[in-house]
């Protein structure tokens, strides 16, 4: 049940989220690209390609996605997001990675700040549906108790409720 529910989803997000245009700007304004692997990493791994064209692999090899999100525009992480969204269906030791990418990146997972706005508010109703649907599976495969199962419930319960925009 838990491998078909996965694949559907997989599926369904597949379907809904476009591979072009590719987003106009890559880094931050705010970012500072100049120090550190990071940068460096991200263009490697992510620049120029398509987001069903990035592997979790990618991701993993790059940075934590709180990092991540810290060099990359709102729009240019909403789009490669579907990427991380089946890599981890696809090998759940690396859940926690999926769900992180579509909660607020602070202690509190509040939805705050113009980055978060603009992440949120460029997903369509259907990309939403998605994100729901991938939650909903990361919430059957996560462990009672674990910080899993908390940030997927969390997600489905204060974040992607309302599907047509904070």
């Amino acid at each position: 049940m838990l491998c078909a529910m996965k694949h559907s989803t997989a599926v369904l997000i597949r379907a809904t989220f476009p591979t072009e245009p590719l987003p106009a700007s890559f880094f931050r304004e705010d970012a500072d690209v100049e120090e550190g692997d990071i940068p460096y990493q991200l263009q490697a791994h992510f620049l120029s390609k398509k987001w069903n064209e990035v592997s979790l692999l990618d991701w993993i090899s790059t940075a934590p996605i709180g990092s991540i999100v810290t060099y990359l525009t709102a729009d240019t992480f909403r789009y490669y997001t579907p990427s991380i969204l089946i890599g981890s269906l696809e090998d759940v030791r690396y859940l926690d990675w999926g769900i992180e990418a579509v909660l607020p990146h602070n202690q509190r997972l509040e939805p705050r700040g113009e980055w978060w706005k603009t992440f949120f508010g460029g997903f369509t109703s259907t990309q939403r549906i998605a994100i729901r649907e991938f939650l909903k599976v990361a919430l059957s495969l996560s462990f009672e108790g674990s910080a899993c199962e908390f940030a997927a419930r969390h997600g489905l319960e204060q974040i992607w409720v309302n599907l047509e925009g904070h």
